[in-house]
């Protein structure tokens, strides 16, 4: 999908930027922010801007939020209902499509997370065995506790 800058959406939709910011506050017109913490309009592939795009007048006067955007309505709306319909059911699949991807890769990182704990956990368990027989009375290998009757003095003077 491309992504548009504010501006360059507003003037590829012939919209004022005012009438992006409202419709991506609104929900209406997706977009993301970048790195730098400007926005991005995320343009479907299956919805171009018309290049003579000019804004629908507003149903309530010149400050409505209630404005019908040229980007909610298929390139010609003039067309009949059924190619609009044709044109939403193709957008769906696409969308429906790329769903199936991301999820397709989410099974794919969780199936990797599980391997990575399985792993872990049995180095987990390794360590502990090794513990278990570092700690076993009689071994030798590691120094005994003297017994509480007898207090360490910490302090040689």
């Amino acid at each position: 999908m491309a992504e548009l800058g504010i501006e360059q959406a507003a003037s590829a939709y012939g919209v004022t930027p005012d009438a992006i910011w409202r419709a991506i506050q609104d929900g209406q017109l997706p977009a993301r922010i970048d790195g730098l913490g400007k926005y991005l309009v995320i343009v479907p592939p299956l919805f171009p801007p018309s290049p003579g795009a000019t804004p629908a007048p507003p149903a309530g006067g010149a400050s409505s939020r209630r404005t019908r955007h040229p980007w909610l309505e298929p390139a010609g709306s003039q067309s009949a209902p059924a190619d609009s319909l044709a044109r939403e059911l193709e957008y769906t699949r696409h969308l429906l499509a790329e769903v199936s991807r991301q999820r397709d890769q989410l099974e794919a990182q969780v199936h990797a997370q599980l391997r990575q704990l399985e792993r872990s956990e049995e180095a987990q368990h390794e360590l502990r065995v090794l513990i278990g027989s570092a700690l076993r009375p009689g071994d030798g290998s590691m120094r005994q506790v003297p017994a509480s009757g007898s207090r360490r003095r910490w302090w040689p003077f």
